[in-house]
């Protein structure tokens, strides 16, 4: 853990409950390497000054309980203590280079012992700063990034996005003159009936030893090489480290044809993005002369466990997600039958879902620990992924317009991951934006190199997803974060190793439709 000076006796700490196994081990993966981070633009009818957002934080602190949190020892164990006073990590920093402010901010420690487990940083724009919204910027002239990065072992992704979304209504009342309510918003919850779930499924696998053996398999048979590096080999990194690639925003008509067609199905969004994600990996893999007949593929899904917690009416804040493996079979000629697909895809993720396959997958974990294991030496381990991509869905099309007040307007947002250590070669993220669906990939340079990793991003936004809806130019509606719009669509900003990639585009969309148009004709 990060040093820090030792309690003085005439504090008064607050102790909420011991940090439990799973808390524990996301400490120490924090500590080495998993970071959880978001940047977001704003543009505003006034500044948005530095007096203003330290205003802002300091209500957002005291509305939000998870935000004032720490961790302690207490008779040599790890709990989670309030921080014994008030105070914020907050920075104004300077230049135009978000990303690199971005990087040192993601990979700055946190004192775990003091607190702040957060972080805020303020970057003024120029006057002439590109906005994509040309409108917005207009009547919103004051522009600025915001970078914020939370604990994730005491806020998960669904508490970021809470926190997010209330700082910008915080600093709209702010800007309007309006007084902030000083309301709590959320309610922190240790998560109890996640050990009794895990208990009793411990219990049951203990007295059917036929079925433990069959889930253990099940769960060791679930790692192995992703497919991207078995199609393109290991890439030449020194140093492992994770890069992410410009957001993309979907329109909204493409969302809703292709929402509807999973509903038609009886699926999910959840379900058929992560067909389409496979589909893009089988389609790259074959093309890089890697066929076979069937690709088995791994991904890994974060469940939120807050419906185990069903006592709670408020927002339940704290870390409540566990991962979920999901072993696919996919045909070689996936898109043939691409529907019948996303419906088979669909009934095994609800099914693991419904009998908490999550933790059981957990448990199976634990019992495999060797003897002497320890969160902190397994997290400093460098070890090969075994999962081909990690997927995180937190896009609703029912989620409002977030980020449109009378004085504040969102318009440019990002969520990132650092997977490196996480055993992925790919991160997915799913999101909303501005009222449509934001998607966002990164990529661990442990596992494939940036060419490979845009010409992914090229198939599954760009590919498959015109051979699903051939009708429709998703070159005009598919928004880099990090490009500029234009009256025929968007301008891509690429290194130059990646415009061979961007050659080839025209040739590869065409071939999707050709495809698109045999299988219509075939049926």
């Amino acid at each position: 853990m990060t040093s820090a000076p030792r309690p003085t006796e005439e504090e008064e700490v607050q102790w909420r409950f011991a940090a439990d196994d799973r808390v524990q081990g996301m400490v120490a993966r924090v500590e080495v390497s998993l970071r959880q981070t978001t940047t977001f633009t704003l543009n505003a009818a006034s500044p948005i000054t530095p007096i203003l957002v330290e205003e802002a934080l300091q209500h957002l602190y005291d509305k939000v309980e998870s935000l004032r949190l720490c961790f302690r020892l207490r008779d040599g164990k790890l709990w989670v203590a309030d921080m014994p006073r008030c105070k914020l990590d907050f920075q104004v920093v300077s230049g135009s280079d978000l990303e690199e402010q971005h990087i040192l901010l993601r990979d700055s420690p946190f004192n775990l012992h003091d607190g702040p487990l957060w972080k805020t940083r303020l970057m003024p724009c120029p006057e002439d700063a590109v906005c994509h919204f040309p409108e917005v910027k207009a009547a919103f002239p004051h522009q600025c990034h915001i970078l914020m990065t939370l604990h994730h072992a005491t806020n998960d992704g669904m508490v970021v996005m809470m926190v997010t979304q209330l700082l910008i209504d915080i600093l709209d009342s702010l800007l309007q003159g309006l007084p902030v309510s000083s309301q709590q918003v959320g309610e922190l919850l240790e998560g109890f009936e996640v050990r009794e779930e895990e208990a009793r499924i411990r219990a049951a696998l203990l007295q059917d030893p036929e079925r433990l053996v069959a889930a253990f398999r099940q769960h060791v048979g679930s790692k192995h090489l992703p497919l991207l590096m078995e199609a393109f080999g290991l890439p030449k990194a020194e140093d492992w480290t994770t890069k992410n690639l410009p957001p993309v925003v979907l329109n909204n008509q493409c969302m809703e044809k292709f929402a509807a067609k999973c509903r038609s199905m009886g699926a999910t969004i959840n379900a058929g993005f992560t067909a389409l994600i496979n589909t893009a990996l089988v389609d790259l893999a074959q093309e890089a002369g890697l066929n076979k007949d069937v690709y088995h593929l791994s991904s890994s899904h974060p469940v939120d466990t807050r419906r185990l917690m069903k006592n709670c009416k408020s927002f339940i804040l704290g870390y409540h997600a566990i991962p979920m493996t999901q072993s696919t079979a996919t045909p070689r000629d996936v898109k043939e039958h691409f529907w019948q697909y996303v419906k088979k895809l669909d009934a095994e993720l609800r099914d693991k879902i419904k009998r908490n396959y999550n933790c059981e997958e957990r448990v199976l974990g634990v019992m495999l620990r060797p003897q002497d294991y320890t969160h902190e030496a397994h997290s400093v381990l460098q070890q090969l992924p075994s999962c081909d991509y990690l997927f995180s869905n937190l896009y609703s099309p029912r989620t409002s317009y977030a980020g449109a007040g009378k004085c504040v307007q969102l318009t440019a947002a990002a969520n990132y991951m650092t997977i490196h250590n996480e055993r992925c070669s790919l991160g997915m993220g799913l999101f909303s934006f501005r009222g449509q669906a934001r998607l966002q990939l990164a990529y661990s340079t442990a596992a494939i190199n940036g060419e490979v990793a845009y010409k992914y991003s090229f198939f599954f936004c760009n590919v498959e997803l015109h051979a699903l809806l051939p009708h429709t130019n998703w070159l005009d509606v598919v928004i880099t974060i990090t490009g500029s719009i234009t009256n025929s669509g968007v301008e891509w900003h690429l290194s130059p190793p990646l415009l061979e990639v961007r050659k080839n585009f025209d040739v590869l969309r065409s071939q999707s439709t050709e495809q698109a148009t045999r299988r219509k004709e075939r049926q």
